[in-house]
């Protein structure tokens, strides 16, 4: 049996050799195995032919098939929440991708909603595969088209919970500075907090809870920056507990890449994912609002 991926070429891989990019994809394939799909004609880039050495540019479709794959496991436990005649609010659970993924074509948020019922379902925005928690989507594409362009309308506040190493001297702390990335940085996608030519980027922290070594902090966006909470609580001395990237200096981000995560190294981090959760939204729609919680809450 084959299963059919497409990918749409991201900027990271821009200018990357055909091969690179497919050794990304499916890290456990390899050149040989590649060249005889290459052969069978299971790898296209804009659905033609072109050879495995050749450069891809962003915006490029690779397309390609592979035989007998088994998608890794994911948590599918989603819940419904909140809905009218054109929303849904679901909870997602961490680990679940909201979309389709070059390691899972079918199980995924928007792809199990489908399934049960909500056929036409699309996305609206987007939380971390590692985040859980709450996200907007919309029943129709064109409910979608509407909310998406007026979503700073619809989606007025956004409360996350965080459990953070260690117990901050502070109660609470206003956030307000600008977010970058570092080009010398060993993790490009790390956020750092700059004193130029980054993104204004504020958040309100409340410390809810302080036990042994951790904490649950409420964190309250204004703006919604990438990495935004993770690289502000980073800043402020307590990164968020199972954060590979800002928790430990990223170096288990790195030790991910080169060889793969022990139950040792996850032991130490906290967690198998960090423990970041979209707690409450609150929908302004009609003249109406509505405030919707979790309901699920971070241990601690």
């Amino acid at each position: 049996m084959l299963t059919r991926f497409d990918v749409k070429i991201p900027s990271r891989w821009n200018g990357l050799v055909l091969y690179q990019v497919l050794a990304q994809c499916l890290p456990i394939a390899d050149l040989t195995l590649w060249q005889k799909r290459w052969w069978d004609k299971l790898v296209l880039v804009d659905d033609l032919i072109m050879p495995l050495e050749e450069p891809v540019f962003q915006g490029q479709k690779l397309t390609y098939w592979v035989e007998n794959y088994q998608e890794p496991s994911v948590p599918t436990n989603w819940q419904l929440i909140w809905e009218d005649d054109e929303l849904l609010v679901v909870d997602k659970p961490a680990l679940l991708p909201v979309s389709r993924t070059t390691r899972n074509p079918t199980q995924h948020l928007i792809g199990l909603v489908q399934q049960s019922g909500f056929a036409d379902a699309h996305l609206i925005h987007r939380i971390d595969i590692e985040t859980s928690g709450l996200i907007v989507l919309a029943k129709t594409k064109q409910a979608a088209q509407y909310w998406q362009p007026r979503l700073k309308e619809l989606l007025v506040e956004k409360v996350y919970h965080a459990r953070v190493w260690g117990n901050p001297v502070w109660d609470s702390q206003h956030v307000e500075c600008q977010l970058s990335t570092v080009k010398d940085s060993d993790i490009r996608c790390q956020m750092h907090v700059v004193t130029s030519a980054g993104q204004k980027s504020i958040s309100d922290f409340k410390v809810l809870n302080r036990y042994g070594d951790q904490s649950i902090v409420e964190c309250k966006l204004t703006t919604g920056r990438k990495h935004q909470i993770r690289a502000q609580l980073n800043w402020l001395g307590h990164p968020i507990v199972g954060d590979k990237i800002y928790s430990f200096h990223g170096k288990f981000y790195l030790k991910r890449l080169d060889n793969g995560l022990s139950v040792a190294d996850l032991t130490i981090l906290g967690a198998n994912h960090q423990q970041l959760l979209a707690y409450q939204i609150t929908l302004v729609k009609n003249n109406s609002i509505f405030t919707i919680h979790s309901s699920t809450k971070l241990q601690g």
